[in-house]
């Protein structure tokens, strides 16, 4: 009886230390390889203005295997002017510039080369100083597409819409000093709107659009004249509301 009731008890702790070991490999089960390095797709690539593209995120871990767009991947921007991206790495392009998109598992970090352009073949480029006005907004069709390109809110888009149309007119119709000194300090008020809303990024903004509106010798020549017939005057500050309603 003795020899039977030592066998049950030897016999007991071996199973239970059989099945401790193997309650702790399915506990615990095959550790995760650490994140060694993330590659990011497109490597480099050009996105128009206004336009979107998915990119993607490749994970390879310390043993060699991969997985394509890992858990607990965040995305990022280096320059937020240009491109955007949300958290499931779909980029638009805001403005013409080079910025850098990144993807990241934990400290681990991939980077793709991104460029943003605007499609210049589809600005005016007749020597039509004025241009196409469909919508008779005062702006020119093109320079609306532009600005609606920017991604910006709807009243931030409108003040940038005040400053190109303040600038359409300066260029258009400034044949001596009192009717370039009357454009000029709408163009100035034009200016302060964009400020109003968009602070420190105004300037950027207003002369992208001047530098889109001034897309031709003609359109150049055009300024010259204005800002040769403006030139010598005093400009007020504007006062009062500078953005049109």
């Amino acid at each position: 009886m003795l020899h039977r009731s030592l066998f049950v008890i030897v016999l007991s702790l071996a199973m239970s230390a059989v099945s401790g070991c193997g309650g702790g490999s399915n506990k615990t089960g095959t550790p995760t390889p650490a994140v060694k390095s993330i590659s990011v797709s497109p490597g480099s690539t050009t996105i128009l203005m206004g336009k979107q593209q998915q990119f993607s995120a490749t994970a390879t871990y310390a043993d060699g295997s991969t997985t394509s767009a890992p858990a607990g991947t965040t995305w990022s921007s280096s320059n937020t002017a240009v491109a955007t991206v949300d958290s499931s790495g779909l980029v638009k392009g805001v403005a013409p510039g080079d910025v850098t998109i990144s993807a990241a598992v934990g400290s681990v970090n991939g980077t793709s080369s991104t460029k943003v352009q605007t499609v210049l073949a589809t600005l005016d480029r007749s020597n039509d100083v004025a241009g196409p006005d469909k919508d008779n907004n005062g702006v020119r069709d093109d320079i609306d597409q532009v600005i609606a390109g920017f991604g910006l809110t709807a009243t931030q888009a409108k003040a940038l819409t005040q400053f190109a149309a303040a600038l359409q007119v300066a260029i258009l119709n400034s044949p001596d000093r009192t009717s370039a000194y009357s454009n000029a300090v709408e163009l100035h008020r034009g200016q302060e709107c964009v400020y109003s809303q968009l602070n420190k990024d105004s300037t950027r903004y207003t002369k992208q659009v001047k530098a889109f509106t001034l897309n031709t010798q003609p359109r150049v020549t055009a300024f010259i004249g204005f800002s040769h017939n403006a030139s010598g005057a005093v400009y007020p500050q504007p006062t009062g509301t500078v953005c049109k309603s």
